[in-house]
């Protein structure tokens, strides 16, 4: 497996990242006013911090495009972005939220795949066996 440094990180990262800034600090404020503790948050400035995280996520699914070759998962990261920059900073949708950051996870782990499947040798496991197959000729071996 070659080094790839922490750029193979990158995704993962920022969204994880993007993922706690926005439900983490959600349920951050949530348990400190059960507890009578409240806290004002910008609300312009939390969305702003979520649009960059996401972008930075999609960024570096983008960054990925040379090593696997395959644009679909950047596309699929590039909806999911647009969906949070929407809800964020134009008319927030809990829906579009939700749904923008599936289409990030996804295109992230559909990523991650992919560089895995490259660092392999584009061998999927079943067939990195090293035993050799007989042919079956089409008829069962019994």
């Amino acid at each position: 497996m070659p080094s790839q440094g922490g750029s193979r990180w990158f995704a993962v990262v920022s969204l994880v990242a993007a993922l706690l800034a926005c439900y983490g600090t959600l349920a951050l404020v949530g348990i400190l006013s059960v507890l009578g503790v409240s806290i004002a948050i910008n609300a312009a400035a939390w969305a702003g911090v979520i649009v960059v995280l996401a972008g930075l996520t999609a960024f570096g699914i983008a960054l990925d495009i040379r090593r696997h070759r395959q644009s679909a998962p950047f596309a699929v990261a590039l909806l999911g972005f647009a969906l949070i920059a929407w809800a964020m900073l134009v008319r927030y949708d809990r829906t579009l939220e939700i749904v923008g950051f599936a289409l990030l996870a996804t295109a992230t782990a559909w990523d991650w795949r992919l560089r895995r499947r490259r660092w392999s040798g584009g061998r999927s496991p079943a067939t990195q066996s090293d035993c050799p197959r007989a042919p079956t000729n089409g008829r069962n071996p019994t």
